[in-house]
């Protein structure tokens, strides 16, 4: 009991930081920390989360409209139906794979539209990472593997490392003053830590120095801030990336300098349409394959040139914005902005990352903030009027009943 109403607290306290919460949506959120936990279940939990969001997401109404959802949509059905036919000629099994970049979709533009409430839902997902997966990684509830990092729920180190990268960001843009902005960004940067993922932590670092730089500069001094960093970030992975307690993975980047040779060596030799679905793999040794462990090598193999280019220019000019001309925007969509800069720079070394949930609540939050609008009751009543006759008429002039939290 004494438990429960400590939760009950914390939970309260967010609320008020945050100035309100849909509680189902921060619910989901909070669940979705059990995304990458092993139960022996034939599919992941992630999976399961996103088909359960989905189906009770069509019993809610948008209160977004979002300029363009359309075309988004567009883009993905050529994208699926592009690997899904590359995948079918060359015999390589499509339907798992492929089932999940469909509910990732679904997933994405229900946040977009506001069915589920982004706000509410990070703020969750950023509880459960901070109150409950940490305390866990003290207890046998943990997943094996990986001792002495912080893993929690989340299956992996790298995972772990994605995941609280890019939920801190968008942590920030829940809370409200910048005294609990700084608390919850040392939190994560710890956590970060702990996990021992170095690409996520300079991906972390690479989307704070984003926000901080988006509205002080104009667009040609970010783009050079961007050439700089991602020359910064090179830098140090080749100069630091071993230095003090990182000392001891002399070995584990011996291992990962082999799987990326052979990576390179796949990419070169597949041709531009890529080899189809579940192809992001190389042989070490006569009996153990390894995944990629680089996201845009993924997409090359996978979808080839035309799915590399959709995803990455998506992400690039879409998502980050990275060629907007104004130099000043809202603080939500600088900290998205900075968000899909951490996606982008964990990419680079890990593999998996485009098609992830956290990728995924990235593009539906960007698409809500930078393209979205708040759907109005004038709005809806003229366009059931046109349908229904004026019966309906009588429902016009009421206040907007649904915005972002």
């Amino acid at each position: 009991m004494n438990n429960a109403s400590t939760v009950g607290s914390k939970i309260r306290d967010i609320a008020g930081r945050i100035g309100g919460i849909r509680v189902p949506d921060f619910l989901f959120g909070m669940i979705f920390i059990l995304g990458r936990y092993d139960l022996g279940l034939p599919l992941p939990i992630d999976v399961v989360l996103m088909a359960l969001a989905i189906t009770v997401s069509t019993f809610v109404r948008p209160t977004i409209k979002v300029w363009g959802l359309g075309y988004y949509a567009l883009l993905w059905l050529g994208m699926l139906s592009w690997v899904i036919s590359v995948s079918i000629y060359l015999n390589q099994p499509w339907e798992q794979r492929s089932l999940r970049w469909f509910l990732l979709v679904l997933f994405s533009m229900c946040i977009a539209q506001g069915r589920i409430l982004w706000p509410s839902f990070i703020a969750g997902y950023a509880f459960g990472l901070l109150a409950i997966n940490i305390p866990v990684n003290s207890t046998s509830l943990r997943s094996p593997g990986y001792q002495g990092y912080l893993v929690g729920f989340l299956g992996d180190k790298n995972v772990a490392g994605l995941v609280y990268a890019v939920v801190g960001i968008l942590a920030l843009a829940v809370l409200r003053s910048t005294r609990t902005k700084m608390i919850v960004v040392l939190a994560f940067a710890v956590a970060l830590f702990f996990t021992g993922s170095r690409t996520s932590m300079m991906a972390f670092a690479a989307g704070c120095v984003w926000i901080f730089v988006r509205n002080r500069l104009a667009l040609f001094l970010r783009l050079f801030i961007a050439l700089m960093g991602w020359m910064g970030i090179r830098w140090v992975e080749e100069n630091l990336a071993r230095v003090g307690v990182f000392s001891d993975r002399m070995g584990t980047d011996w291992f990962r300098g082999i799987i990326e040779v052979a990576t390179a060596a796949k990419v070169n030799a597949s041709p531009w349409y890529g080899n189809g679905l579940g192809t992001a793999w190389v042989m070490i040794s006569e009996n153990r394959r390894m995944w990629f462990h680089d996201s845009y090598a993924a997409l090359r193999i996978e979808g080839g040139i035309p799915l590399f280019l959709a995803v990455v220019g998506l992400f690039v000019f879409v998502v980050w914005g990275l060629t907007d001309q104004r130099t000043e925007t809202s603080d939500n969509q600088a900290i998205v902005e900075g968000a899909a800069v951490t996606v982008l720079v964990c990419a680079w070394k890990l593999g998996e990352v485009f098609f992830t949930v956290p990728a995924f609540v990235v593009i539906g939050i960007s698409l809500c903030v930078r393209y979205g609008s708040p759907v109005t009751v004038e709005s809806e009543t003229s366009r059931h009027n046109a349908v229904a006759g004026p019966v309906l008429s009588q429902s016009r002039g009421r206040s907007i009943y649904g915005v972002l939290g």
